[in-house]
């Protein structure tokens, strides 16, 4: 299982400095930024796919959902940068959500080991699980 999760570490580490090569040299111009956080989306939502195959159900919800946001991070970033608004935001919310995703994948997890991420994720995991009723963060 450990193995797993560093294996998707480091596909997730592996992505971000590929990204981040790839995308070193284009020009800031509104172009330029829609293909880099379009790609950056692009590499997220096929991280996301990966996630459901490697991963435990419990496990690969949470991480379903953080490259989500990511996807939705990005988003907000380019229209950020259409506005002229100030990076510090986007920047800010990628390294949380990068960190947010480490640890997700460096704790255990699970409902069978007493660990929930909260009542977002306690309740995407009673959906995902079919349990019968909405588990909030672990509160019955």
């Amino acid at each position: 299982m450990w193995r797993v999760r560093l294996a998707m570490l480091a596909l997730i580490g592996g992505a971000i400095g590929l990204h981040s090569f790839l995308m070193a040299d284009i020009p800031n111009s509104p172009e330029g930024m829609l293909m880099f956080h379009g790609s950056a989306a692009g590499l997220d939502l096929l991280l996301l796919f990966c996630a459901r195959f490697f991963l435990q159900p419990e496990m690969s919800t949470d991480i379903e959902v953080l490259f989500f946001l990511s996807i939705l991070v990005n988003f907000f970033g380019w229209l950020a940068y259409i506005a002229y608004a100030t990076p510090i935001y986007y920047d800010s919310s990628m390294w949380a959500l990068t960190v947010l995703t480490a640890a997700r994948l460096l704790t255990k997890g699970g409902h069978g080991d007493g660990f929930t991420c909260g009542p977002w994720f306690g309740v995407v995991h009673s959906w995902r699980t079919g349990r019968g009723k909405q588990n909030f963060g672990g509160v019955d």
